[in-house]
């Protein structure tokens, strides 16, 4: 129990507040000089790449890109309208057509930096996209001096059949969504997919030649929607629907500095396959507060990275047919500096689905990196995982990997499915298990196992605020009462200063274990001083100095503090 011990000194008051930054969740904006909106266009502080080489080696530090000042302030403003006819001039009144067929109208500049079309939408500009579909759209070989945004028009829906950036450099896409009714359509086109996903082609891509010198960088992607269709859909669709015409959603390969954020998603294939190649290592990837649902697919599939923050995304409800293997976040190959933190992944929101038939190799993996050596210099906190899993998380042969504060639960309450757990598989060197509520764990030397409470498949004990067994996860509210085992159980050592929240920690002078900290209204520290009544005597020090002695009786006990001072004093 979280005692409210406190001294109260006469004349002096002395308050600690402990606080933390938190990575930016927002852009600001500037209402169009032609009236069109507030709140859209993105203005930053200068004209200049999007600066993510400052994480690098120390992504774990808490650097992050800010739109707000790693944007160019914008220049110009082209319009284009799916219902515009030819001849247009680019202006709100005169609009250029959809962008597939006036692509020619965005400046074209090879990697040699040589203008090689007439375009008028140059480095720097805004091409403002009107409602209606804009088609089957490739960009190939676009190198750009500063950012040039496809941004959708305010209040419109502006969507595309396939956006295809291939060899490029620096593109901001900004409210632009996939056209829903090409959902069912089968292409012919090794661009649209990637290793593991030959036969489910992707709605965006941007990358660069794998024969190339991975010269591609500078990707934005914002407030995009992926969706292909509702969760009734999702649901109904026959496994043989799943297996040959679902997209994916994004591709980001063999690239450098790409910010993906705020995007949405349902009914699809993978969320996002974000690699490299064993020639072109990918690095510097931001995907931040996405949310996608009904996946027959990876939530994220990474392999040959450097230096990738996946924070503040909620994946949910996955569908899995017979022989499927699908994975919240799996790591095919190398994937180093990898921070994954205050991610939500849940495998059901329906306690009511079929549990998996894992004998038929049908399961889910909520957080695994399969091959030798992929995973290392690596941080995974304040993660919410849940799911009828084949393996919580799972790492092999890893160097210098710290897995704490997070919570991972499982489902079956009918031993169809293993228990979720957590393991280093094979081999570890410095690898860290700490303050993580889990259904069971392994340990082999080379991991520190530190404050790990294990539940089998009821997690009932581990004192919830709110949780039922088989349950909504919605539904749930995982931080631990008060009383709970959980709550001032943990260790401070490598341990996030705040929640998945953003609660501070620690709350009462010790971290809890799990992705939530027990905090009841107070500071970071200091639990909030309920006092049922105050007393006061006259008291004296050993030198025979004047003093009050105050008493402080709350409802739990009663804390006595003699305050002393100097002959003088006021």
């Amino acid at each position: 129990m979280k005692k409210a011990a406190m001294f109260l000194w006469l004349f002096c008051l002395v308050a600690f507040a402990i606080g933390a930054n938190e990575p930016p969740v927002g852009v600001g904006g500037v209402k169009d000089s032609v009236g069109v909106g507030a709140g859209w266009v993105n203005i930053g502080t200068g004209s200049r790449d999007v600066n993510l080489g400052s994480l690098g080696k120390d992504l774990i530090a808490g650097e992050y890109f800010d739109p707000m000042d790693d944007l160019p302030t914008w220049n110009a403003k082209w319009y284009f309208d799916p219902e515009a006819g030819p001849g247009g001039d680019g202006s709100i009144n005169d609009p250029f057509q959809d962008l597939a067929t006036d692509i020619e109208k965005i400046a074209h500049y090879n990697v040699n930096g040589t203008k090689v079309n007439s375009g008028v939408v140059e480095p720097g500009d805004v091409a403002v996209l009107r409602e209606g579909n804009h088609g089957w759209i490739r960009f190939l070989e676009y190198y750009f001096t500063d950012y040039v945004a496809l941004v959708g028009m305010p209040g419109e829906e502006a969507v595309y059949d396939y956006l295809n950036i291939e060899e490029y450099q620096r593109f901001y896409i900004k409210d632009f969504d996939y056209s829903k009714r090409a959902r069912h359509l089968r292409v012919d086109a090794g661009d649209m997919t990637a290793s593991g996903y030959n036969d489910k082609p992707f709605m965006f891509k941007a990358s660069k030649d794998s024969n190339g010198n991975g010269s591609s960088y500078g990707l934005i992607l914002q407030s995009c929607d992926f969706s292909t269709g509702t969760a009734d859909e999702a649901l109904n669709w026959a496994a043989s629907r799943w297996d040959s015409t679902v997209c994916s959603a994004v591709l980001v390969a063999n690239s450098r500095h790409a910010h993906v954020q705020d995007c949405t998603g349902t009914a699809l294939g993978a969320a996002f396959v974000l690699e490299g190649s064993a020639s072109i290592i990918a690095n510097e990837y931001q995907i931040l507060n996405n949310s996608f649902q009904w996946m027959n697919g990876d939530s994220f599939r990474n392999a040959y990275t450097d230096s990738l923050h996946i924070n503040g995304n909620f994946m949910r409800d996955f569908i899995i047919t017979n022989n499927d293997h699908i994975d919240g976040l799996q790591i095919y190959a190398q994937a180093d500096n990898l921070l994954f933190e205050n991610n939500k992944i849940w495998e059901t929101t329906d306690a009511s689905r079929t549990v998996y038939d894992f004998e038929i190799n049908t399961y889910f993996t909520l957080i695994s990196s399969i091959a030798s050596g992929a995973t290392d210099n690596s941080l995974f906190q304040n993660n919410v995982l849940y799911g009828a899993t084949w393996d919580g998380f799972r790492i092999t042969d890893s160097v210098n990997v710290t897995f704490i504060n997070n919570t991972m639960l499982g489902r079956d309450e009918t031993a169809t499915a293993p228990v979720p757990y957590m393991r280093c598989v094979t081999t570890a060197t410095s690898v860290v298990f700490a303050n993580n509520i889990i259904g069971s764990k392994t340990i082999i030397s080379g991991v520190t196992d530190t404050n790990n409470n294990t539940y089998s498949r009821d997690f009932s004990g581990a004192g919830f605020t709110t949780y039922t067994t088989d349950g909504d996860p919605g539904l749930w509210d995982l931080t631990p009462t008060a009383l709970s085992e959980n709550t001032d159980a943990g260790t401070a050592t490598n341990a996030p200063l705040t929640d998945i929240i953003g609660t501070c920690r620690p709350y009462g002078g010790v971290i809890d274990i799990g992705a939530y900290e027990y905090n009841d209204g107070g500071e970071c520290g200091f639990p909030p001083l309920a006092f049922d009544s105050f007393a006061s005597t006259a008291a004296f020090d050993s030198l025979g100095n004047v003093g009050m002695q105050i008493t402080a009786i709350t409802s739990e006990d009663a804390t006595t503090s003699p305050v002393f001072w100097e002959e003088g004093s006021s």
